[in-house]
């Protein structure tokens, strides 16, 4: 059998079972509608997840904020 017949020869593999972690947004970004506004994070519009690019309201985030070690534990202790 030469090489190239070997390389393009394609056994059937089992698919492998991905098991799928729902994101924990615990890596957002503060965003800003005004420029003066910028590096305060009391005056972001909006939090961006560095992950999955959802965005969040500030009273959304705070939440997500205060239960996110819980949420980590939670995906730790499966």
């Amino acid at each position: 059998m030469s090489l190239l017949s070997k390389l393009l020869r394609k056994e059937a593999e089992p698919a492998a079972v991905i098991e799928h972690t729902p994101c924990l947004h615990i890596s957002a970004v503060p965003q800003w509608d005004a420029a003066a506004d910028i590096g305060k994070e009391a005056l972001a519009t909006r939090f961006v997840c560095a992950v999955c690019s959802e965005s969040f309201t500030p009273d959304v985030y705070r939440q997500l904020r205060a239960t996110e070690a819980d949420r980590v534990h939670q995906v730790l202790d499966r």
